[in-house]
């Protein structure tokens, strides 16, 4: 599962849980039976903390985060010395969102299990969320002393070096991530978007090229490798990565600018016109599209229409 809040990889995420979305109808139904299951033990038995507990795993399976919380809170008050139910409640306080009471359960979990290395991962991940890099490093590196061959750890102290400008060490801990995990696309992603800010343009195509061979669908890296692919000189193929975006999101307003801008580059006025209109018919309020439309129009010899368009640009 991806956090929209903060993008990371949370360990327990990674290996044992499922977005709602990716449960059909019977394995649904199945996890529905289960929570029958524990909320009869609880009527037979108000204190059974365990019951609570695999319920609210089982909520949080289906994304029923507010009765995951009732429950893995309700097991803590019953057994406040089981640090299995404060992790699990601090994921999914992270997943809502409100990482500093994650980072309170999972820091609850370290003084009742040390031994834990997971959680050092989950806090220093949930730290970066609220910007204390400092903290973050401190425990994503205690992670990596013990689980060295996880490419999990190297993967998201690299997003957190990144993240501080870091680069060098960003960049370091990405390929280890790769060395360890050579199908780990987000570490390929990552790599390619610092070689892109590095101006190492055919190796952050390589590596976009990489992750589009996994997963021929995710249109975010076609429009990193088509931006990718202008930088470094090579507009037709950009051309063609941002159609594919747009083929599979039709929707993608940003493609649709880029697509028109990198038609301009080429000389190909009639197709930036094309799709200058596209885009600004979604959105009539960008004047920087008026005043790039204003251009297209002025090479195509309609010096009405660009008079038009420099007009709305000054007053949209």
């Amino acid at each position: 599962m991806r956090f929209s809040f903060c993008i990371f990889f949370f360990l327990f995420l990674i290996t044992s849980n499922a977005t709602c979305q990716d449960l059909d109808s019977s394995a649904f139904e199945n996890i529905s039976q289960r929570i029958n299951d524990q909320t009869l033990l609880i009527k037979l038995n108000p204190s059974n903390s365990i019951a609570y507990s695999r319920r609210a795993f089982y909520k949080n399976k289906i994304e029923d985060y507010k009765g995951a919380l009732e429950d893995y809170t309700k097991a803590i008050e019953i057994s406040t010395k089981e640090p299995a139910n404060y992790y699990y409640r601090g994921l999914v306080f992270c997943q809502l969102g409100q990482y500093e009471k994650g980072i309170l359960d999972f820091t609850r979990t370290i003084v009742l299990r040390p031994d834990l290395s997971a959680t050092y991962l989950d806090r220093g991940i949930a730290y970066s969320c609220v910007k204390k890099p400092d903290l973050a490093l401190k425990d994503v590196t205690k992670y990596i002393t013990a689980n060295p061959e996880d490419s999990h750890g190297y993967y998201n102290r690299g997003d957190i070096y990144e993240k501080t400008g870091n680069t060098e060490k960003a960049l370091i801990d990405f390929n280890k991530a790769i060395s360890l995990d050579s199908t780990f696309n987000n570490a390929y992603v990552k790599r390619g978007h610092i070689y892109l800010r590095n101006k190492q343009y055919s190796v952050a195509i390589s590596d976009y090229s990489k992750v589009i061979e996994a997963d021929s669908l995710d249109i975010q890296n076609y429009f990193y490798r088509a931006s990718a692919y202008r930088k470094a000189g090579e507009p037709d193929k950009a051309v063609a990565d941002y159609e594919k975006v747009i083929t599979l999101f039709p929707n993608f307003d940003k493609a649709i600018f880029e697509l028109a801008s990198t038609f301009v580059e080429l000389k190909n006025f009639e197709k930036a016109l094309l799709h200058y209109n596209r885009y600004i018919s979604v959105n009539p309020k960008d004047r920087g599209a008026y005043a790039l439309r204003a251009e297209v129009f002025d090479a195509l010899g309609q010096k009405e229409n660009a008079a038009k368009d420099r007009l709305k640009a000054k007053t949209k």
